[in-house]
C-alpha cells in the first residue's frame, strides 16, 4: 500500500488510442530520455523525474505518429490550425528563398565556363 501523500504519475499520462500499441515506445522513451540520463537516487526523486516528463511528453514533446504535435493539443482539438499554421510557414519560407536566389544570382547571358574545344 502507499501513503496517502503518493501519487501515480503516469496518472496524468495521456495515450491516445492510436497510441495505445505504442505503450512500449512510451516505456523506451521513458528510460532513455528520463530515468537513465538524470540518474534518481531515490524514490521520491524517480516519482519527480517521472512526472516531470510525463507533463513534458503529452505538452511539449512532438510526436510523429500523429503529425508532429502534442497529445494536448491533438485532445484539445488543434491539429487542423497548428497544421495550417505550419504549411503557411513553410510556404512564407519558400517564397524568401526564391526571391533572395533571384538576388543572389541575377542570370547571365555570357557563359561563364569556356567552351572545350573539340577534337
Amino acid at each position: 500500500m502507499h501513503p496517502p501523500e503518493w501519487h501515480d504519475p503516469c496518472a496524468y499520462l495521456t495515450i491516445l488510442p492510436a497510441e495505445q500499441r505504442r505503450t512500449g515506445t512510451l516505456a523506451w522513451s521513458l528510460k532513455q530520455e528520463c530515468i537513465r540520463p538524470k540518474t534518481p537516487l531515490n524514490l521520491e526523486d524517480a516519482r519527480q523525474l517521472v512526472a516531470g516528463y510525463v507533463l513534458q511528453y503529452n505538452n511539449e514533446r512532438l510526436h510523429s505518429a500523429i503529425g508532429y504535435i502534442t497529445p494536448r493539443n491533438k485532445l484539445d482539438d488543434r491539429e487542423a490550425e497548428i497544421i495550417s499554421a505550419r504549411q503557411r510557414k513553410l510556404q512564407q519560407a519558400r517564397q524568401r528563398r526564391q526571391t533572395a536566389k533571384k538576388t543572389s544570382f541575377p542570370p547571365t547571358t555570357a557563359n561563364p565556363i569556356p567552351a572545350v574545344a573539340r577534337v
